[in-house]
């Protein structure tokens, strides 16, 4: 499973780790008072929302509108209506939350959240001003995130290293569509490149990267091929016409001899 960081909060961003999940919509993590949501195993502690000056739960009170899904409704901790979210996926685990927004940047430092300096200038400056490929450049990509804080979590969620999730569905609900209405980017693009490392650590793995606003024709080794997406839910679906076995393995698909043919499966 590939995550990415995420830093949340003021002044001083929290770091929080998150699956990029291209088949859910919401990005949600553990918030403090999380009762038993695996923080042995995680890679950070819970999001003290306490130490974040910028940190909002959603009141719905008068709207009666949630930005992320869920029921506006009274919960005892709260003067006012919150938004209550629940997701449950297809292997069993589930989380409930409630919506809260807060100032986020993807990627930066993985051992240091960059804050902003007293002069006001931002981790170096507007967006515009950079092409987002230096990890001191992240901060200048921040924006305000609609996201769940968990306050309940099930199944490979304690368990598994990353802390929470992050929703890339093409949805407005998503990462992605909520930082391109924010203006952090120019573009309605995202695009994933994954490699496979043997081993994963707490300390972080590099195995990929997320280009958020489009691609970085930097990572390709062929020319990209485009396919229709065949749903109109928000789901990534393309049609799959036949699929091939290399024999004997290898990195392309082209074979380097009579023994590395292609099997059509």
């Amino acid at each position: 499973t590939h995550y990415v960081d995420v830093w949340v909060g003021k002044p001083e961003p929290q770091r929080q780790t998150v699956i990029v999940d291209t088949g859910s919509s919401v990005t949600a993590f553990p918030c403090a008072g999380c009762k038993d949501c695996g923080e042995s195993y995680h890679t950070d502690g819970y999001f003290m929302s306490d130490s974040s000056d910028t940190y909002e739960v959603t009141d719905c009170t008068k709207s009666k509108k949630c930005n992320i899904g869920g029921m506006c409704h009274s919960l005892n901790q709260y003067d006012h209506k919150v938004c209550s979210v629940r997701m449950s996926y297809a292997e069993g685990s589930s989380w409930s939350a409630v919506e809260a927004t807060d100032y986020v940047y993807a990627g930066g430092l993985h051992d240091g959240a960059l804050v902003r300096v007293e002069d006001g200038n931002e981790g170096g400056g507007d967006a515009e001003d950079h092409i987002g490929d230096r990890p001191n450049d992240a901060y200048a990509f921040e924006f305000k995130l609609a996201f769940g804080c968990q306050y309940s979590i099930t199944g490979l969620f304690k368990t598994q290293l990353a802390d929470g999730i992050m929703g890339m569905l093409d949805s407005p609900k998503a990462f992605w569509k909520q930082m391109y209405t924010a203006g952090a980017i120019d573009e309605k693009r995202f695009s994933l490149c994954y490699s496979r490392q043997p081993t994963a650590s707490r300390e972080g793995t590099e195995a990929g990267a997320m280009t958020l606003g489009g691609t970085d024709t930097r990572l390709h080794k062929s020319q990209m091929v485009y396919a229709a997406n065949k749903s109109s839910s928000g789901s990534f679906v393309v049609t799959i016409k036949a699929i091939y076995l290399r024999s004997n393995g290898g990195e392309s698909a082209l074979p380097d001899s009579d023994h590395q043919v292609a099997q059509n499966i």
